[in-house]
């Protein structure tokens, strides 16, 4: 049976921060419901501020002990550093499939035509004569 990523994220969710039992019970859990809707969804922490009755600072505390811990438990699998073979193995795959040579990455982009959103003037609107916005690829 093969783990789905929400299982290994939930799995891994567990060891991120040590829950602190007088806070998580004062609160109703809005610790753990508040970092996870923040890296979540991405609201800002004034919404969360007024949705889980915490404060921005301590909004602020939180975020920053489970991305701080996120990177520590994960950086390693996920963000290992290249060393010198890696480095030469993607230049010669950039040199022997698109004739590139001395080369270990490539961006692109394209622009992903949408409905232009009320009230934006042209904040959308590019050179081509649409709305779009920037998809960017690496």
């Amino acid at each position: 049976m093969t783990t789905s990523p929400f299982n290994t994220c939930e799995s891994y969710a567990e060891s991120l921060v040590p829950i602190n039992k007088k806070t998580t019970m004062k609160n109703g859990g809005a610790d753990c419901q508040s970092r996870k809707r923040y890296l979540a969804s991405g609201n800002t922490f004034t919404d969360l501020h007024y949705s889980f009755r915490i404060g921005i600072k301590t909004i602020s505390r939180i975020v920053r002990e489970v991305c701080s811990n996120i990177w520590l438990l994960l950086h390693k699998e996920y963000m290992a550093i290249p060393d010198v073979s890696t480095w030469q193995n993607i230049a010669y795959a950039f040199e022997k499939t698109a004739n590139f040579p001395n080369c270990i990455g490539a961006v692109d982009s394209k622009h992903i035509r949408l409905i232009k959103p009320e009230d934006s003037g042209s904040m959308y609107f590019n050179y081509k004569g649409y709305c779009s916005i920037v998809l960017m690829v690496s």
